[in-house]
């Protein structure tokens, strides 16, 4: 048995203050008399009212008595103890950026914290308690633990995240954890179905900007920025909505959203030469994290293309297409260097250079890759490769083709039932795109499909940007390409802190996406610096997908039964009664002096 407001026993006042009252009641029985000869003997009992006298016993005293205590125990949220509760508990906190929302005290995170603590507290002597914190990878914290104060100090130092944890994955998580007659119980604002829940949420006022997307005119000299807005709330709402160019305020406009919906908005003639845009919503709301949206404009960096061969026409026009490539064509091999890209046509060097990678048709049999043979009249179908990505079926034919030994299918861009035709390896640990035939003796250049295999294959090779562009939301796993000469490689996070990158490898992947921001990787190398900025953002919650906007929240330990119905009929028991003694005495009273 406890209380869940000590402060609610000020009521107990009341007890001394009736007490009080019954000593200074006078006992005052009504007389008939002839005449008011005997006011002064009626002035002297009034003043004697006054005087505190002997307390006499009275039913209707102690029913007001025991009224003003159940009414106090009311106030105080006296509870008892739930003895069936569980031996063992896993307890689920939610840690996603939504629990920083202020609609509780402090916010959800810190109601949550309260509620786990008061529950704890009524648990069973010797119960065993598990905690799992939701986060973008569940969590164990504790596990079977009997020390209270342990666990409730292990839950004080949980914070909120800014990403939001796999919903599938923390079920899957708690299934792996569950243990038999364990009582699983979740504290946070998402649903989670088959396990009992303490659900933070009292009020669902918030809207969230998402996915800023732009497009570049460069012949018009403007960029459209397209971003979409949600109305979280279960009411219609006009928000307002402002656009920040390299932190400049450069325009407003605001959106009608029905309840839990979303809605897209568009802002354009934004100047080209823009390196970030920033949208903001003016509405207040619960939460401010997911007001913010950035998106970084990539710049393109004109790259050096080496095209050494014979002739080659529809090649050379091909890579010319491309508009961030300066082309050079040569027929010398022997002192090339000095180039982002190589490409050789039905030729091949003895030492590659070192410092870009290569694209290469029909080579010659070296050592660099294991040649089968040479297959007639192929017929070619696609891989699932990123250069074939945009490529449903291959529309062309060649008359011959080398066929190829690939370890991984991965690496294989066309593919045939005598090997691979094309495909993808490493020299030098730089990147090498191998087509096995000469496109003269091919009808590729005749078909739709040369110029997007051309300009795929290229954009893949030349590393263009050190990250692959799109939306990056918070915990998201970035893949870094590192450049060729690179000698030292830094990403700086938002809070300023720097990683150093394994610039040993030509990719790597970059799990450290934690915090919403902008991030910029430098990467030097013996003649210049080069530097790329990305943003990373709140993740979407979906709207009625994993979250509750029903705005109602658990009050009671779920280890307790409150006793407040209880005790609020018994007080309108006891004030029945005591009417009824009252009207009882008055009646009889009355008849007696008649």
């Amino acid at each position: 048995m406890g209380l869940t407001n000590i402060m609610g026993l000020l009521g107990l006042i009341g007890i001394p203050i009736i007490i009080i009252l019954y000593m200074l009641r006078p006992k005052n029985k009504p007389v008939t008399i002839p005449s008011l000869y005997l006011w002064k003997q009626m002035t002297d009992d009034i003043e004697s009212a006054t005087k505190l006298k002997k307390l006499k016993s009275s039913i209707l005293m102690f029913i007001q008595l025991f009224v003003v205590l159940l009414m106090s125990l009311i106030f105080a949220g006296l509870f008892i103890k739930n003895t069936d509760s569980a031996e063992k508990v896993l307890i689920v906190v939610e840690c996603g950026y939504t629990m920083g929302s202020k609609d509780v005290e402090g916010d959800r995170m810190t109601y949550a914290k309260e509620l786990i603590a008061d529950y704890i507290q009524n648990l069973s002597e010797g119960s065993e308690v598990s905690v799992l914190a939701l986060e973008e990878v569940p969590r164990t914290i504790l596990k079977n633990e009997v020390d209270r104060n342990l666990v409730i100090s292990s839950i004080d130092q949980l914070q909120v995240i800014d990403g939001i944890g796999d919903i599938e994955l923390g079920i899957e998580t708690i299934q792996l954890l569950k243990e038999d007659n364990q009582q699983i119980v979740y504290f946070g604002d998402r649903k989670i179905e088959g396990i009992d829940q303490v659900i933070t949420v009292k009020d669902t006022k918030n809207f969230s900007v998402h996915n800023i997307s732009y497009t570049k005119y460069i012949e018009e000299g403007t960029l459209t920025a397209l971003t979409e807005i949600y109305n979280h709330h279960n009411e219609k709402a006009i928000i307002p909505i402002s656009l920040y160019v390299d932190d400049v305020f450069f325009g407003a406009k605001q959106i009608e959203l029905e309840a839990n919906s979303s809605g897209k908005l568009f802002f354009e003639n934004i100047p080209v030469d823009t390196s970030e845009l920033h949208v903001q919503l003016d509405s207040e709301d619960i939460l401010e994290i997911d007001n913010h949206a950035y998106s970084i404009i990539q710049s393109e960096k004109v790259k050096k293309v080496l095209l050494v061969s014979t002739s080659n026409r529809f090649l050379e026009k091909a890579i010319r297409l491309h508009p961030s490539v300066e082309l050079y064509v040569t027929q010398d091999m022997s002192s090339s260097y000095g180039y982002d890209l190589y490409v050789y046509d039905s030729m091949i060097p003895e030492d590659f250079p070192r410092d870009g990678n290569y694209l290469i048709f029909n080579p010659k049999e070296n050592d660099n890759f294991t040649l089968l043979g040479y297959v007639e009249n192929p017929v070619f179908s696609t891989n699932n490769h990123k250069i074939t990505s945009l490529i449903e079926k291959t529309e062309f034919s060649t008359r011959v083709t080398g066929v190829y030994e690939v370890e991984n299918p991965r690496d294989i861009i066309y593919n045939t039932e005598f090997g691979a035709g094309a495909f993808e390896t490493t020299i030098y640990d730089n990147k090498a795109i191998v087509f096995g035939f000469d496109i003269h003796e091919t009808d590729l250049p005749l078909s739709i499909e040369f110029p997007v295999l051309m300009m795929n294959t290229v954009d893949y090779l030349l590393n263009n940007q050190m990250i692959e562009s799109g939306q990056i939301y918070a915990a998201d796993q970035v893949v870094v390409s590192i450049f060729p000469n690179t000698i030292q490689g830094v990403i700086t996070l938002p809070d300023g802190e720097e990683r150093i990158l394994d610039i040993s490898r030509r990719e790597l992947i970059f799990s450290e996406t934690n915090q919403v921001g902008t991030y910029s990787i430098t990467q030097e190398n013996k003649g210049e610096s080069l530097t790329q900025r990305f943003s990373v953002n709140v993740p979407l919650v979906p709207i009625g997908q994993g979250t509750v906007y029903d705005g109602k929240g658990s009050e009671m330990p779920l280890t307790s039964k409150s006793l407040a119905r209880i005790l609020g009929i018994a007080v309108v028991v006891f004030i029945l009664i005591e009417w009824l003694i009252y009207s009882y005495r008055r009646r009889i009273n009355e008849y007696s002096h008649k």
